[in-house]
């Protein structure tokens, strides 16, 4: 009886150390996935010459959720043109 004691108190310390590790571990997983940026290929075309249309450049994170999907009016040199950026 007395070598049965401190192996069942062992266990029972293990089995309350597997209940509270357990549950960190998946959270720091679920965290660790969840922090990944998206990224997603992106182009541009001019607004009303849809046949200039821009190489595709790859965003990510921030920078693709202010581009995606948004028309953006660029001044240069007294020329301003309207470009949609589209995202796949």
């Amino acid at each position: 009886m007395a070598i049965l004691q401190p192996i069942t108190l062992i266990t029972t310390k293990l089995s309350k150390m597997k209940k509270i590790l357990l549950p960190i571990v998946a959270i720091a997983l679920i965290a660790g996935f969840t922090s990944c940026k998206k990224c997603k290929d992106c182009k541009y075309t001019v607004v009303g010459d849809e046949e200039l249309v821009s190489p595709t450049t790859e965003f990510c994170g921030d920078e693709l959720d202010e581009i995606d999907g948004k028309t953006v009016t660029l001044e240069e040199a007294g020329i301003s043109l309207e470009v949609k950026y589209t995202c796949e």
